[in-house]
């Protein structure tokens, strides 16, 4: 508990989205089983208060993880969550509308009843949501399959004049079985994605030609630069902002034999 005190400690400096987001994801995952949930959520929440869309929706994510292992928490989280609603971000509000939804669904079909305040520590339950809980269900356990696989199942499904004339209800039961993408099956077999996946399931890709792009013929095309001669080396395009951000800035560094030109 300690090192997850730490980490929330971590993201109210943080400057690296994905750092944020993989802070909240396993506070979402491991903070809800804590001896003191309630302590965590004033640090995501600030997430959602303070940080970029991205983050702020990993954040509502978490909030709502804690909301369906933590019954007790629900009615406070709620509160929280319903002011994502008119977020400004697309995925944020999504994320937000369904969230409340499910766990307002699970508070009227399983209220919580708090103990007495007179109650023993041995006479009051463990903070748990019941076992046929909906906000538990859908915010916590995992699909059964891929959201690639998902779609092009569903793609099937539809492509299929039978299956869409019925009435009876679609569940993963009754949706066609696809087969494994190449990706899917290097993954499975722990192939590196870092290398071609045809190449790592040994499939021969046809050869194909590929223009070859000088990267300083911007430069040269600039009058005024035309004097320093041909750049006999050039960098890799390094980021200067971050992707989130609404304008994005690379820099190329371009070797002359007597000049350095940042593109």
């Amino acid at each position: 508990e300690s090192s997850l005190l730490h980490l929330c400690e971590f993201i109210e400096d943080c400057e690296f989205t994905m750092l944020s987001t993989q802070i909240l994801h396993l506070l979402g995952e491991l903070g809800p089983s804590t001896s003191a949930p309630a302590r965590y959520i004033r640090f995501v929440y600030n997430r959602v208060i303070l940080e970029n869309s991205a983050v702020r929706a990993a954040a509502v994510t978490a909030l709502a993880k804690f909301a369906a292992q933590c019954p007790s928490l629900r009615t406070s989280i709620m509160t929280l969550l319903k002011r994502s609603l008119n977020d400004e971000d697309d995925e944020t509000r999504d994320r937000a509308a369904m969230c409340v939804k499910v766990i307002e669904e699970a508070m009227a079909k399983n209220p919580y009843v708090p103990p007495p305040e007179d109650a023993e520590p041995e006479e009051i339950p463990e903070d748990k949501p019941v076992e046929d809980d909906t906000a538990a269900f859908v915010l916590l356990e995992g699909l059964p399959m891929s959201f690639d696989k998902l779609e092009r199942s569903l793609k099937a499904y539809i492509a299929t004049p039978a299956s869409m004339a019925s009435a009876d209800p679609v569940t993963v039961d009754a949706l066609p079985i696809v087969e494994d993408t190449a990706a899917d099956i290097a993954a499975a077999s722990g192939i590196d994605m870092g290398m071609d996946v045809d190449v790592a399931l040994g499939v021969v890709p046809a050869e194909e030609k590929k223009e070859i792009v000088d990267p300083a013929a911007d430069v040269y095309a600039i009058p005024e630069l035309a004097a320093l001669g041909r750049a006999f080396r050039s960098s890799k395009p390094v980021q200067l902002t971050e992707s989130e951000t609404e304008y994005v800035v690379q820099c190329v560094k371009h070797i002359f034999p007597k000049h350095v030109v940042l593109q």
